[in-house]
């Protein structure tokens, strides 16, 4: 495939890309990984991707919610937070924020003016920003909080397949896959808005692709002149 080289990317940038079977993965270029033509004029953004995510009905059962304190999704269940909270004083941290947080209430209609999103119908609830640690001392002492995970990965629980560069320096080297979800986020579920900005990498499977190369499947440019193959051949930007 001839590869274009336009003006190169010098920072770190996030894109998307969708496989044969509609899967969205996430690719994190780095420094020097290739991204497709096009992706820095129609840019999607994480926040626009996992916040679109948030407002659909994702229907996580819970038995998929992380757990235990060294999970791969990083998190605290109840009994963990709740002796965190006790140690450091409730007043204290009355007013201190838990972003990116997911609880689940015995009674959904207790989350009441908290800004959430409801995830399923098991009483499990994404909570903003701007939710805090005061939501979760009350609903404590109401009886209604049965488990709590905070500081969650939403690129790992949305269902996003996760893919990075290694080595970074100093040719473009195929991503690595990361992560891959139990249940993955399929396009079909996310609007047209959103749609229209995803890569298609017609031919790849996410699910078998531990290594990926996308400028073997469309046009790319990078930071680096080089770039390599999943199989390790060396190839330059616009001599192929």
């Amino acid at each position: 495939m001839t590869v274009d080289f336009p003006a190169a990317h010098s920072m770190d940038t996030d894109w998307f890309g969708v496989d044969d079977r509609g899967r969205v993965a996430i690719f994190d270029t780095g420094e020097t990984g290739a991204a497709p033509v096009g992706t820095q004029e129609e840019y999607l953004s994480t926040d626009s991707l996992l916040g679109s995510w948030r407002q659909g009905d994702v229907g996580i059962p819970v038995d998929d919610l992380p757990r235990g304190p060294r999970a791969t999704v990083w998190q605290q269940d109840l009994q963990w937070h709740w002796r965190r909270l006790a140690k450091r004083g409730l007043t204290e941290l009355r007013g201190s924020y838990c972003d990116y947080s997911i609880v689940q209430l015995a009674d959904a209609a207790a989350i009441g003016s908290a800004p959430a999103h409801r995830i399923n119908t098991a009483g499990v609830f994404f909570l903003s920003r701007d939710f805090t640690t005061r939501n979760l001392i009350d609903w404590r002492r109401e009886g209604v909080l049965e488990q709590a995970w905070i500081n969650i990965d939403e690129k790992r629980l949305c269902g996003l397949f996760i893919y990075d560069v290694f080595p970074r320096y100093p040719e473009s080297y195929p991503y690595v896959r990361l992560h891959t979800p139990p249940e993955p986020l399929l396009e079909s579920r996310l609007p047209n808005d959103i749609r229209k900005k995803l890569v298609r990498l017609r031919g790849a499977d996410f699910s078998i692709d531990g290594v990926l190369q996308p400028a073997e499947f469309v046009d790319c440019y990078a930071w680096a002149v080089d770039w390599y193959d999943a199989l390790g051949d060396h190839h330059e930007f616009g001599n192929d």
